[in-house]
């Protein structure tokens, strides 16, 4: 399809010029050039360009005869496309944009100038979905082009190239069969992270067994006694993650009800939006335990000088403990409020390890991602979270039509504790 267009587009008019680049030279002869020629064998006599290494020089007989339109092959690996600064385009087509280096700067240094002056001029990218939901394809590029109706998906099961004895085959040598990410990305276009390399992929698991609607909740009834806590991973440069959670002692369940996601704050501002955010989330009259990685400094500032004492987290065996937040994940035990915590949920979607497998990936490029400072929260946070029971000696746990509800009773000389059944939230106000 992509060479078909530049085709056409150097046909109708004369004096334009139509790329098709991927990430790199050879990738470009591999896949491109075979299909031009191939499309090629059906133009007439008299509309045959000249070639010329990777670029074909069309010239329509109807056109003056030194018109003249261009199609041209390249790859974009040098420096980051720089090969392709200063020159002039009507239509670019970026194939298998997921591989491309920096891909968004490719964009908007280089190939945006490109089109300066040109009549009607075309972006196209065009690739298989990308490995990780971080990628400015699907960050920034899927939606735009959603918002402007200029999105298309094509389905291999769209193709009537494909046979059912082709699929068949791609199935035999998929692990997963019809269920795995390779033949749900490759073949049916889904925009879906891949788990390898990242720090809890059973979170992307989740929508392969169809858990995830289980652990990622749209609102959770939170019970009448929570032991609060707030888990903190401190940063300037770096994020200031804050999680806000609790555990429902009688579902066994850690739920993660708020976050706070903040950089380049001083010690008094980050006291006073930690302290805001966990009277949003708990109501004022709850008073969470702090837990936190913070420096000497913060830690003396935030006690001495602002009466918050901060807990610090336990750091050693970094791996036993994501382990643990992992295995809990596999368990769904754990429920995420999404609206609530939609960068978290980003983190545990996309956070990976760093090339050295010692620390987690920083992409300081993605405002949503960072260092991974909300998942890190999460390790800290998922290590301390405390699981006593919350429910004073003098009150009772009540199973009525809307599930658990936490009741007070009291006790009277003659008849003993009071223990009453309720038929909604309403009703036990």
């Amino acid at each position: 399809m992509t060479d078909m267009m530049a085709i056409e587009r150097a046909l109708r008019h004369p004096d334009q010029t139509a790329r098709i680049i991927a990430p790199s030279d050879e990738m470009c002869e591999a896949i491109h050039r075979k299909q031009i020629e191939w499309i090629l064998r059906m133009c007439p006599k008299h509309m045959q360009p000249k070639r010329k290494g990777k670029t074909w020089i069309f010239n329509n007989p109807e056109w003056d005869r030194h018109g003249e339109s261009f199609v041209v092959l390249e790859g974009s690996e040098y420096k980051k496309g720089n090969r392709q600064r200063g020159l002039e385009s009507d239509f670019v087509a970026l194939d298998e944009f997921r591989d491309m280096e920096d891909p968004e700067s490719l964009i908007e240094e280089v190939i945006a100038y490109h089109f300066i002056g040109r009549n009607d001029p075309l972006l196209l990218i065009i690739s298989t979905p990308p490995s990780t939901m971080d990628h400015p394809m699907v960050k920034r590029f899927i939606p735009e082009a959603q918002a402007q109706d200029a999105y298309t998906v094509i389905r291999g099961d769209q193709n009537q190239d494909v046979t059912e004895s082709d699929k068949k085959m791609i199935l035999k040598v998929c692990r997963d069969g019809v269920h795995g990410i390779g033949w749900r990305r490759e073949f049916l276009c889904e925009l879906i992270p891949d788990p390898a390399g990242l720090i809890v992929p059973e979170f992307v698991e989740l929508e392969q067994n169809g858990g995830y609607d289980t652990v990622v909740v749209q609102n959770y009834v939170k019970p009448g006694w929570i032991n609060a806590q707030v888990s903190i991973d401190t940063g300037y440069d770096d994020y200031n993650g804050v999680i806000y959670y609790y555990y429902d002692f009688l579902k066994d369940l850690m739920v993660i009800a708020g976050e706070l996601w903040v950089h380049r704050q001083n010690t008094q501002n980050l006291k006073d939006m930690i302290l805001a955010k966990a009277k949003e989330v708990f109501t004022e009259s709850i008073k969470p335990t702090f837990y936190g990685d913070l420096t000497r400094q913060q830690r003396a500032d935030m006690c001495q000088i602002f009466n918050l004492p901060i807990i610090p987290v336990q750091k050693t065996d970094r791996d036993m403990a994501i382990n643990s937040l992992r295995d809990t994940v596999r368990q769904q035990k754990i429920r995420i409020i999404g609206s609530k915590c939609p960068i978290l949920i980003y983190q545990l979607r996309n956070g990976s390890y760093a090339k050295n497998l010692k620390d987690f990936a920083r992409n300081e490029d993605d405002d949503e991602m960072g260092h991974c400072d909300l998942l890190a929260s999460l390790v800290y946070g998922h290590r301390h979270v405390n699981k006593s029971n919350p429910i004073p000696a003098n009150s009772g746990a009540i199973w009525g039509k809307e599930g658990w509800l936490n009741v007070p009773f009291g006790t009277d000389a003659e008849d003993g504790p009071k223990v009453m059944e309720y038929e909604s939230i309403e009703e036990l106000k």
